[in-house]
């Protein structure tokens, strides 16, 4: 049979017709392929239409049969990949599906409708011909306010029988395969799913036994009834609820504290501060002691495993010395890592990680952990692994997650994904997004370990570095294949189909699900491998030991999709964009190394791969390729001298005009590595293709004034209000993400701050070296000198914003951050020239603004302080002595001399080393 004839579901249509249809296509992709292109689908739209027009309030059996098996029709055409999924996002299909869903339907019309959703998001086609991203038309409708509750309501259902847990289920899977942006979770939470988990997740809780009484419920549980929730059914289902917990709350600490306050949920699962503990006859989780628990824990720490408590040793030797690393331990910065702006306040934060109290959910959560395995066990290990992202974990967590937690997340990389998705195999290994648990527990361990030392070294001791490297050889190995296109006996007419509506026409096959199950998993074990490697050079030569340093290389191949115009076949070579940033964030971490520099990286041609990156169109591969050039970019790395700095130059001046606020901090901060001992020619190419109008906007803009909406060197306005001549600008065809700024979320104050930094520290190391008085000269006599002095000066100073009253003025310090990388500007151009001596120490307030800063709390803008004194007193030669002697009674007459002299008593040896030069110059130009 060639062709499908639809004339029969035209005449009656009927859902035993349409029943029988579905049965004749299933199994046959011609005849599917046929039918599609018969019009398969604007008649299924218009039998709905029809119906509805006709039947607008009518719940009959009728009803439901038709639209159950529509629904199931439709699924069977979306089975066959994502070029039959496009004609289907072409059609009205869809909606008039989801206008069912948001009425009260009956549970098997939901069961029908819902199943046919997740398949069409499980094969959804690229946004476009030869992209990776996926076709958005699906989540746009799930999350718009006329569908939202469809999502919500589903979550919500009341999972008292097998077929009302099945719709819930199979809500959360959509949830997780479709919501994929901030503003989707913010539509979500607007629209309550905070409190449909919530309420869930409660039940689940009082179901398991694990309520615990207080003090003042005496007659427990009686007391308690009216307020907690009822037991979670027999039929439903915790795994997909947590999964769905994660999804929503990563990411964003406001979520995460309204879920948490939720009064059903807050009932069950208090927080350790207001927990209250029993009597002291209470026996401890460890034999052998006995003991109340400890004041502030949650009741369920009876059931967790004892963690012994780290050893302590003190000598006569070290007793009055802490040992290294004491103290709270604090994550590394990740200001500019991809994260969406609603956790900027909590990103920059590096304190906020160390959580002093946590949500009730983590000791449950470690419990789980405990009793549970597979599907529950790793779900419930990445939930604890975006509380602790979201510092909401107890920093004492740190020892029982290197103990328990990480063994049995690498343990679960050894374990196989079943050969079929059939009835043979556990249903209940996949995830809600269709990708078995082990495929997804390296993206767990590495958000797990990330920036923590300790977690990382007990990853190492499992053999992690060993599993992943097998793992990510495998990825290599075996190349997931395409959906095959049957073999016709007869040849399409693409003539005719050209003329057929959209709805009608097959589209590109796309990468299938299972390519991209695949690339996911490369990239979690990228990802996973990077997360274990920053820090300690052992580890990074562990990995280049397992053989696995090309495959890296190989995965930052970026992707192709070549589409056979006959077939419309799509053969995937390369990675995805997200695979290739993982790669990018491995190889970073690997460049680390300077051993590593020296032989493996620089036999790969490292530096090639990264260069031709950072010209990618995808914004997030050129911001990861331009965080490894700023390793490779250091001066003692080989691999610079292999760079064209002709080229890499030009290309991130331009990224730092971009209005990605992300692109242009790593930008100015590859630049600024790259100016360290560089040529007086490169220098000046630096400044002239930035532009000094652009630099002044950036070091002259005090980031508090920022109108919103704006960014800082873009537009004819600074934030002032003043114009901005940007005419000496000539940049390249830059792609279409560099602008309108309009593009991009804007820039926080906390970026502003940073990007403002790096740019100091950017002319910190320009106006160092050989060449450094020529580049001081070419700088401040663009931009102006006094007020160039005048920015520096105002950076220094305390900012304060006047109210209606007084009282109501704040007054804002400085940041040291900010304060220190000023002092060394200032440092470098005192230090270039007797020119530039005499111009410093005229600046009266400049130099009043930095005096004040000699009993900073920092030890390294006390340092600042000593080193502008040394600098300004400091002989090129005999002739310059009547300049120094000069400059020496000036900075008496200013009262350097006075504060200085206290330094000399400083806390800090470096200070008080400085001071001590400084008081020795003071002497030997003014004492002889």
């Amino acid at each position: 049979m060639t062709a499908i004839d639809i004339g029969d579901l035209r005449s009656d249509p009927v859902p035993s017709t349409i029943r029988r249809f579905r049965t004749q296509l299933i199994g046959k992709q011609t005849l599917k392929e046929s039918s599609v292109q018969a019009g398969i689908l604007p008649l299924l739209c218009e039998i709905l239409t029809h119906y509805q027009n006709e039947n607008p309030q009518s719940d009959s059996q009728y009803s439901e049969s038709l639209y159950a098996e529509i629904a199931s029709l439709v699924s069977v055409l979306a089975h066959e990949g994502a070029s039959y999924v496009l004609p289907i996002l072409k059609s009205d299909i869809l909606e008039l599906l989801l206008q069912r869903l948001v009425q009260d339907s009956t549970l098997r019309d939901a069961l029908a409708i819902l199943k046919c959703l997740n398949t069409i998001a499980s094969e959804l086609p690229s946004r476009a011909d030869g992209e990776w991203e996926q076709d958005t038309t699906l989540a746009d409708l799930l999350y718009s306010s006329q569908y939202i509750s469809c999502i919500v309501n589903g979550v919500r259902s009341a999972c008292d029988s097998v077929a009302s847990s099945q719709v819930c289920d199979l809500t959360v899977s959509l949830l997780c395969r479709t919501c994929t942006t901030e503003e989707q979770k913010s539509v979500l939470a607007d629209h309550f799913i905070l409190e449909a988990l919530a309420l869930k997740l409660a039940a689940f809780v009082v179901g398991q036994g694990y309520v615990a009484p207080s003090l003042g419920a005496i007659d427990f549980p009686e007391s308690a009834a009216s307020v907690l929730q009822p037991p979670a059914s027999v039929h439903a289902h915790l795994s997909p609820l947590m999964e769905a917990i994660a999804l929503v709350l990563e990411n964003s600490a406001e979520r995460a504290r309204s879920f948490f306050s939720i009064s059903e949920l807050e009932t069950v699962l208090p927080r350790t501060k207001d927990m209250s503990t029993p009597n002291n006859a209470r026996q401890a989780p460890w034999a052998g002691s006995t003991g109340a628990i400890p004041q502030g824990r949650h009741a369920m720490e009876i059931y967790l495993p004892a963690v012994p408590a780290r050893p302590h040793t003190a000598t006569a030797s070290n007793v009055n010395f802490p040992p290294l690393g004491a103290g709270a331990f604090q994550r590394r910065r990740s200001s500019f890592h991809p994260t969406p702006p609603q956790t900027a306040s909590s990103i920059f934060d590096s304190q906020n990680q160390a959580a002093e109290e946590e949500v009730g959910l983590v000791p449950y959560l470690l419990v789980l952990v405990c009793e549970s395995r597979g599907r529950r066990r790793l779900v419930a290990c990445k939930l604890l692994a975006v509380l602790q992202d979201l510092g909401l974990v107890h920093k004492s967590r740190r020892r029982m997650f290197g103990s328990l937690l990480v063994p049995l997340l690498v343990r679960m990389l050894d374990i196989d994904e079943p050969a079929a998705r059939d009835g043979l195999a556990n249903a209940g290994s996949y995830l809600s997004d269709g990708s078995y648990y082990s495929k997804a527990a390296p993206s767990v361990l590495g958000r797990l370990i990330v920036d923590d030392p300790d977690l990382q070294k007990m990853a190492v001791e499992c053999k992690a570095i060993l599993r992943l490297s097998s793992n990510l050889k495998k990825s290599f190995d075996v190349v997931p294949s395409q959906k095959s296109i049957q073999w016709k006996p007869y040849k399409s007419s693409h003539a005719d189909m050209d003329t057929l509506p959209d709805d009608c026409t097959l589209g590109s096959t796309g990468p299938s699900d299972t390519v991209r199950q695949h690339m996911r998993h490369r990239e979690a074990i990228l990802q996973a491998l990077a997360a274990i490697a920053p820090d300690v050079d052992e580890y990074r030569q562990d990995i280049c030991k397992q053989g696995v340093l090309p495959l890296i290389i190989k995965a930052t191949d970026p992707l192709k999709l070549d589409q056979d115009p006959l077939t419309k076949m799509s053969s995937v070579c390369g990675n995805a964009p997200s695979t290739v940033v993982a790669a990018c964030g491995c190889v970073r971490a690997l460049t680390r190394s300077v051993k590593a520099l020296r032989t493996k990286l620089v036999d790969a041609e490292v530096a090639k791969r990264i260069i031709m990156l950072i010209s990618s169109t995808d914004p997030e591969v050129t911001i990861a390729a331009t965080q490894v050039l700023t390793n490779l970019a250091m001066d003692f790395s080989p691999v610079k001298d292999e760079m064209d700095m002709t080229h890499v130059t030009t290309r991130l001046c331009l990224q730092a005009h971009s209005a990605h606020a992300r692109l242009r901090y790593e930008s100015l901060w590859t630049l600024k590595q790259l100016a360290v001992n560089e040529s007086k020619e490169l220098k000046m190419k630096i400044v002239k293709e930035l532009s000094c109008n652009f630099i002044r906007e950036l070091i002259c803009t005090d980031p508090n004034d920022v109108r919103p909406g704006e960014v800082i060197g873009l537009g004819s306005t600074n934030r002032s209000g003043e114009d901005v001549d940007m005419s000496d600008v000539e940049p390249l065809d830059p792609p279409d993400w560099f602008g309108p700024q309009n593009q991009f979320p804007q820039h926080s104050l906390e970026e502003d701050y940073l990007i403002q930094e790096q740019m100091f520290d950017l002319l910190r190391n320009l106006f160092c070296g050989n060449s450094a008085a020529d580049i001081v000269e070419y700088v401040l006599k663009q931009i102006g000198d006094r007020e160039f002095f005048e920015a520096l000066r105002k950076r220094l100073n305390t900012r304060r914003d006047y109210g209606a009253t007084r009282r109501d003025n704040v007054d804002s310090p400085p940041r040291a951050s900010l304060v220190s990388t000023v002092l060394y500007v200032v440092n470098h151009i005192a230090a270039s020239s007797q020119t530039w001596r005499h111009a410093v120490i005229a600046e009266t307030g400049l130099m009043k603004a930095i005096l004040s800063l000699a009993s900073h709390s920092e030890a390294g803008v006390r340092v600042g302080v000593c080193w502008l004194a040394i600098n300004l007193m400091y002989e090129d030669d005999s002739s310059d002595k009547v300049f120094c002697q000069q400059r020496a009674r000036e900075l008496i007459r200013q009262g350097y001399r006075d504060k200085i002299i206290r330094l000399e008593n400083d806390a800090d040896l470096n200070v008080r080393e400085r001071a001590k030069t400084a008081m020795y110059l003071f002497g030997a130009l003014l004492e002889p």
